[in-house]
């Protein structure tokens, strides 16, 4: 019997350490669930890049293992477990108030839920059960709304990444909340809000989904060498993203 090469069966859809192809919809909740996860994991890394290009050593929400930070405030997915958008959030906005008083009142009845750790996160229509709120090393927000979109990328070969070959993709609508107490909320922002087709105030973000239902992620930290071992803790870095 002549075994077909790897990189055909990659073309062909076939999760080769499985040794299976995978359907769509296994597929796309493995997909959605290790993103989910790796944005959690990105969250609590200490080491983060700001607009000038330089690196900061944050360790707000940095804990020894995933264990000590599941018990953590800290950097963690928030969810009243409904489905809403941020037209949902911009109607309860109330400019007369700071960031953080408007969102410590929109975020009564919310608890803090681990969303890679379900079995099922997404719906039969293929959308998240529930919108989503991560906290921040600063305290802000990253809206997820529930509406994710699943797409087709690179013709009939597949798109090749650090991966492999990829045939779909995770696209994600984002957007960024800030939660301070000494500044309210844009009129301007809130009204963009509320226009769900405008686009400056959110970014679409896709994801490549490996065969095996792995994501690359688009903005990964990964530093030279030698930022790796003169600011990261190689035994912490090992057990949160391998």
């Amino acid at each position: 019997m002549t075994l077909r090469p790897i990189v055909t069966l990659n073309q062909e859809g076939y999760c080769i350490k499985e040794g299976r192809r995978l359907s769509q919809n296994e597929l796309f909740e493995r997909a959605t669930k290790d993103w989910l996860e790796k944005l959690y994991n990105q969250a609590h890394d200490p080491l983060v890049m700001n607009a000038d290009g330089d690196w900061l050593d944050i360790t707000n929400c940095y804990y020894s293992s995933k264990e000590k930070a599941k018990k953590g405030l800290n950097c963690q997915f928030y969810s009243n477990g409904k489905q809403f958008g941020i037209d949902d959030i911009a109607k309860q906005i109330d400019l007369n108030k700071s960031q953080e008083e408007n969102m410590q009142k929109m975020m009564q009845g919310f608890s803090i839920v681990r969303p890679f750790e379900e079995e099922k996160i997404l719906t039969d229509d293929l959308e998240l059960k529930y919108s989503l709120l991560l906290e921040d090393r600063l305290g802000d927000f990253t809206f997820i709304p529930y509406d994710i979109r699943f797409i087709v990328v690179g013709g009939d070969t597949g798109y090749y990444s650090k991966f492999g070959y990829s045939v779909f993709a995770l696209m994600i609508q984002k957007y960024f909340i800030e939660n301070d107490h000494d500044f309210k909320f844009k009129k301007g922002t809130v009204e963009y809000w509320k226009n769900k087709d405008n686009k400056n105030n959110h970014e679409y973000i896709y994801y490549p989904i490996t065969n095996c239902g792995e994501v690359e992620m688009r903005y990964d930290f990964d530093p030279p060498g030698l930022y790796y071992q003169l600011f990261h803790d190689m035994q912490w870095r090992d057990e949160w993203h391998r």
